[in-house]
């Protein structure tokens, strides 16, 4: 289910550009927007960096990492700082990438 989501888009963006951020557990289960939220203002390696080290206060033991385009799909729709109409981070991993590039998604309902 796309919870809510009825289109979403995947841009190739420069890494150095300022996109919003959202991350998902290691197991691929829950998608969380840090608090305090960070709306179009953080770098890929910012938004790495924000996820490896925040810890959401209700599940303080679970670790994060920017999210696949999968999870943003099926997880991140809703989840908080009104970012769903907002570009942000996707984990780069798996995808073909040249020089500096790297991805974020675009998501709409």
């Amino acid at each position: 289910p796309l919870s809510g989501l009825e289109k979403h888009a995947v841009t190739s963006v420069s890494a150095d550009e300022e996109k919003s951020v959202r991350c998902c557990s290691e197991e691929g289960d829950k998608c969380y927007s840090p608090k305090p939220c960070l709306k179009m203002i953080s770098t890929y390696h910012e938004a790495y960096e924000v996820c490896l080290h925040y810890r959401d206060a209700d599940d303080f033991d679970t670790e994060l990492r920017l999210c696949t385009e999968e999870e943003a799909i099926a997880l991140c729709c809703k989840q908080g700082c009104n970012i769903d109409r907002e570009q942000y981070w996707l984990l780069s991993e798996g995808y073909e990438r040249s020089g500096n590039t790297h991805y974020a998604a675009y998501e709409y309902i």
